[in-house]
């Protein structure tokens, strides 16, 4: 008899499990993502920034939108490569 009971607990663990597991799954599909899309056209014009001998450095501002449902981070425009390694 005891095995049965152990056996109905660890279903009915796997049952809640399996919808949490569903239930989160909804709410990703539901959440959306974000869609970033810059805007070049309306980029400034490039200014030196910093000038030496070895190196210059130039920036310009290019702005952007999120047209999605996400809430987006200027991260996720970045390639790995240009990211600092301390913000993995």
């Amino acid at each position: 008899m005891w095995f049965y009971n152990i056996l109905s607990v660890v279903i009915a663990i796997i049952v809640a499990i399996a919808a949490l597991y569903l239930l989160f799954r909804l709410f990703v599909l539901k959440q959306g993502n974000e869609k970033v899309i810059l805007l070049p056209k309306r980029a400034t014009n490039f200014q030196v920034s910093d000038r030496n001998f070895e190196s210059i450095t130039l920036f310009c501002d290019i702005p952007f939108v999120n047209k999605g449902r996400q809430l987006g981070t200027i991260m996720d425009l970045f390639p790995t490569s240009i990211v600092a390694r301390g913000t993995f």
